[in-house]
């Protein structure tokens, strides 16, 4: 399966500032800061492989388990509930 990479953002420049994710560099997980209107978010790999794909219902911090990866870049795109897509990347260390 795979999905289109997109390296940048679609969505206005101020819609990702109240998004983060951290540690950057992650080993064995990332947290992904969703204060603002996210509904869902996937996590893909360098070449455009769906990873992850899920929704928010509400959550305001998510942990994602990332020890099964390999080490390497990885991008978050984050829906928001007007369909913008917010673009962030973490580097996966081991």
């Amino acid at each position: 399966e795979t999905a289109t990479v997109s390296f940048g953002s679609d969505a206005p420049a101020d819609k990702g500032d109240a998004i983060s994710l951290y540690p950057n560099p992650a080993s064995d997980y990332v947290k992904l800061d969703v204060t603002d209107n996210v509904e869902s978010y996937r996590v893909l790999n360098t070449v455009g492989q769906l990873l992850i794909d899920k929704q928010v219902n509400g959550e305001d911090i998510i942990n994602v388990n990332t020890e099964r990866y390999e080490p390497g870049t990885y991008m978050v795109q984050f829906i928001t509930n007007d369909g913008d897509v917010v673009t962030k990347r973490f580097v996966l260390v081991k």
